[in-house]
């Protein structure tokens, strides 16, 4: 059995004009690959804070929890990952994040377009955001 680095991730969702939007950030580890906000899950933290925590810092933007999305698993440099997501609902940007990040948003079939990875693809699907009023 594999041991996981536990991570923690936000996947923001906006009305725009009665439409939904969600975020996207560049990796840093694959700088031409969008994905959601995430990082590690420092200690005292819950998975919802870290994810809360790596939102603020990655992109820039507070936002209210909504509730959890998934979780995903993926392996990188003979490391394995979990990473617990959270939907957010987008309240206040505060900064322009990271730099090379690029914040950006996304009608949810152009973020799904723009995601390289299924199980990020999954996450936005109608069943799992349509559960919040945001």
């Amino acid at each position: 059995m594999n041991q996981y680095i536990e991570e923690a991730g936000a996947i923001v969702l906006r009305k725009n004009n009665g439409n939904t939007e969600v975020l996207l950030i560049f990796s840093k580890k694959k700088p031409r690959i969008r994905i959601f906000p995430k990082g590690h899950i420092e200690p005292g933290e819950t998975p919802a804070e870290a994810a809360g925590r790596e939102l603020l810092e990655e992109a820039g933007i507070e936002g209210e929890l909504l509730g959890e999305a998934g979780v995903v698993t993926y392996e990188f440099r003979e490391k394995w990952y979990r990473v617990i997501y959270f939907f957010f609902r987008n309240q206040i940007c505060r900064s322009e994040g990271e730099s090379g990040r690029s914040p950006e948003w996304f009608s949810l079939k152009d973020a799904s377009n723009a995601l390289s990875f299924n199980e990020l693809r999954q996450l936005i699907t109608a069943p799992s955001i349509e559960r919040f009023q945001f």
